[in-house]
């Protein structure tokens, strides 16, 4: 029962969040901040803006009756923040800590002005492994903590690319997810402003060479950039120079993931199948998609993909390892078996002084079935981490 009971909470405390075509493991996307970079960070936030308050809202210390060590978690994470709002309190924050009932979640909120972001203790400040034995492999604060006091205070512009001037009305849900994360969405026609602190590029199917190499010169010189594209785009035809100057490599035919059955455990192929899905393929080595792959619940969806390789950069997103990339066999027909594998559909390189995520397919317009869940919670989170969440 004990055991039962931590599962409960711990579920309840999470967020809603070398096969062929496999991206190479890299060194981890992760931020490392140098020792007194948070301290700096709250001081120059208090100098400029007068003040930071922090309200850390914990959950009550007790771990009667728990036999799955969740507890043990909980009490070593609450320890861990409590010295991370010390740091911060010396530098000038203004700290309050509060009391929450058990059934509500271990909260952080950062507050400059008007200005707000909520943090989860155990999902945003910890990298917690679900499992009938819960594990605490470490604890994120300060890398996390640095990322959203650099969303806090920046100008947070999020610039769409798109070909008339106006918002595309088929990403509102996006738009306003974005919204109250911070982020005011501007139309962008081409080369963005200065203020941009990330450029979206939604199915931009406009685009020609010509723009591409612009965008090109102009990530390198130090912008950020976000795109999906559609297997049948020629998009991906037009922008095949774009992407291996940056390091990517898109396949030649369309991505399809078979679907194992969590009940008979039969493998299905066929029509019902032309859509990705990433259960377990979320990257665990970065800030981004560590929620996640942590949540064995999170599922996103894609269609219209192809896989993409680098060797330079880092893997968002894998499908299952029932993948192929060809056709789609008739209802009884079966790929050829021995190409099945993991395929990376979702990768981030570096690109000179800047950066510039990909995402093969349709996933993100409001059309989609997940969109108003995972996948808009990745999508929104992706944007964040790309603009504010890797420093350097």
């Amino acid at each position: 029962m004990g055991h039962r009971i931590a599962r409960v909470v711990l579920l309840a405390l999470c967020l809603p969040v070398a096969c062929a075509g496999e991206t190479k493991e890299k060194e981890p996307e992760r931020v490392r901040p140098p020792a007194g970079e948070l301290e700096q960070q709250v001081a120059a936030i208090v100098a400029k803006d007068g003040a930071l308050t922090v309200t850390a809202s914990f959950v009550p210390d007790d771990g009667a009756g728990d036999t799955s060590g969740f507890a043990d978690i909980l009490a070593s994470v609450r320890s861990d923040t409590r010295a991370l709002l010390a740091r911060m309190r010396k530098a000038g924050a203004a700290v309050t800590e509060q009391a929450t009932p058990a059934t509500e979640r271990a909260t952080i909120a950062l507050v400059v002005g008007e200005r707000r972001r909520d943090l989860t203790m155990l999902t945003d400040l910890a990298d917690v492994e679900l499992g009938p034995k819960p594990v605490l492999h470490r604890f994120l604060g300060a890398e996390v903590m640095a990322w959203q006091l650099r969303a806090l205070v920046a100008p947070a512009k999020a610039y769409w690319l798109t070909g008339d001037g106006k918002l595309p009305g088929g990403y509102s849900r996006i738009v306003k997810r974005l919204a109250r994360q911070g982020f005011d969405s501007v139309a962008c026609g081409g080369r963005p402003p200065a203020d941009c602190a990330i450029l979206i590029a939604a199915q931009p199917t406009w685009l020609t060479v010509e723009q591409l190499q612009e965008l090109h010169a102009w990530i390198k010189a130090g912008g950020c950039m976000l795109m999906t594209i559609a297997h049948s785009s020629e998009l991906f035809e037009r922008s095949r120079r774009f992407l291996t100057d940056v390091g990517i490599e898109p396949g030649q035919q369309q991505a399809f993931n078979a679907v194992k059955d969590p009940m008979s455990g039969d493998t299905t192929f066929g029509s019902q199948n032309a859509r990705i899905v990433v259960l377990k393929g979320f990257a665990s080595d970065n800030l981004c998609t560590l929620p996640f792959a942590r949540d064995s619940e999170s599922l996103v969806e894609l269609v219209d993909a192809r896989a993409i390789r680098t060797e330079k950069g880092a893997s968002l997103l894998t499908t299952e390892p029932y993948a192929w990339e060809g056709e789609l066999p008739r209802k009884d027909g079966k790929p050829d078996l021995d190409k099945l594998g993991k395929l990376t559909v979702g990768a981030f390189v570096r690109v000179g002084q800047g950066r510039l995520g990909i995402i093969s397919g349709r996933g993100f317009d409001n059309g989609m079935l997940n969109v108003a869940n995972a996948n808009c919670d990745l999508f929104v989170r992706l944007v964040d981490w790309m603009a504010f969440g890797l420093s350097g």
